[in-house]
């Protein structure tokens, strides 16, 4: 008989793949009890319907209604009524007392996030002496930008609609002594501003939050020209921070538009941060003059913990940084 042929080789067994890191989550939010109370607050108040105390024809729309609607505990909303939509704009919580809206009052977290991300980044910075606002709606914030920088003289802010104005300053108590009100086309007046910038001190901070009904950023917001003058307003260390909305698709276009222009206009300068981190339906682009403002997220959140502490915010600020990268 044939000898016995060996037994062929048996296959290494198979190694088990190695572990895959875990999905890094997301940092946890910390908010003050007040803070949390205070969103519970609006929620409750809104569930019920408001009662008009103002009720004028929009300056720039006749066809819309600027109102102001009273809820329960203080609170006051700004709501745009047009034939196919009617809008809750903001809301602000009056101080029993005084009548004025309370600074600290601001359960909207989109305008958190803008807050969060330009005091990280001005963190260093010990004195944010000149702010502005380019739309104001209710006043929201600069009322709260003026309430944390209180060494800011003057918070700026820019108002198209005369109407809008009337009602801020109006029955939604906006204090005067903290903010300067401008009723104008805020391209137009940062452009008159810009070309008179050697003659004025720049801006520590610019905050943009302008849309039109359908929560689209108009082209003009984003276009070259208009970021050279947010450029030539900002002092070298300044922040621009601006809101955009998403979620469709126009939208989502016009932020990837923006998101570009902010990126070549500030060079190594520029970032973006979903609003807020889980479920974004907003996002925040911001900006500086200075390269490499936005460069490490680490920085960035400890910058926020340090301006949490230094300006007394009810809310975590280093949390909202969530998701940020650079343009």
């Amino acid at each position: 008989p044939a000898p016995a042929q060996p037994a062929p080789a048996q296959p290494a067994p198979a190694q088990p793949a190695p572990a895959q890191p875990a999905p890094a989550q997301p940092a946890p939010v910390e908010d003050d009890v007040a803070d949390v109370r205070l969103a519970d607050s609006w929620a409750s108040a809104k569930s019920l319907a408001g009662r008009p105390v103002f009720s004028q024809p929009s300056n720039v729309d006749p066809s819309t209604r600027i109102e102001v609607h009273e809820h329960a505990s203080g609170w006051r909303s700004l709501v745009f009524v047009a034939s196919e939509r009617v809008s809750v704009q903001s809301k602000v919580q009056l101080d029993g007392g005084s009548g004025l809206a309370q600074p600290y009052a601001m359960p909207t977290e989109y305008l958190k996030s803008m807050v969060a991300l330009a005091l990280s980044a001005l963190a260093d910075v010990p004195r944010l002496e000149r702010v502005l606002v380019l739309g104001m709606g209710a006043g929201s914030l600069p009322s709260y930008l003026g309430r944390c920088c209180p060494e800011a003289r003057l918070v700026d802010a820019v108002e198209l609609d005369a109407t809008v104005a009337e009602a801020a300053q109006g029955p939604l108590g906006l204090d005067p002594g903290r903010v300067a009100v401008h009723v104008d086309d805020a391209a137009a007046w940062l452009r008159g501003r810009a070309a008179a910038a050697t003659a004025r001190e720049p801006y520590d901070l610019v905050c943009v939050d302008i849309a039109d009904g359908s929560n689209r950023i108009p082209e003009t917001f984003y276009s070259a020209a208009f970021l050279a003058d947010v450029r030539a307003s900002l002092a070298p260390h300044g922040v621009v921070c601006h809101n955009f909305h998403s979620g469709k698709a126009d939208l989502d276009r016009r932020l990837e538009e923006a998101c570009a222009a902010y990126g070549a206009a500030f060079p190594g300068g520029a970032c973006r941060v979903p609003s807020p981190a889980r479920r974004p339906w907003n996002t925040i682009v911001a900006a500086s003059p200075r390269r490499g403002a936005f460069s490490s997220l680490e920085e960035l959140r400890a910058a926020a913990r340090r301006a949490r502490e230094q300006r007394g915010l009810p809310f975590d600020a280093s949390a909202r940084l969530e998701g940020l990268r650079e343009i």
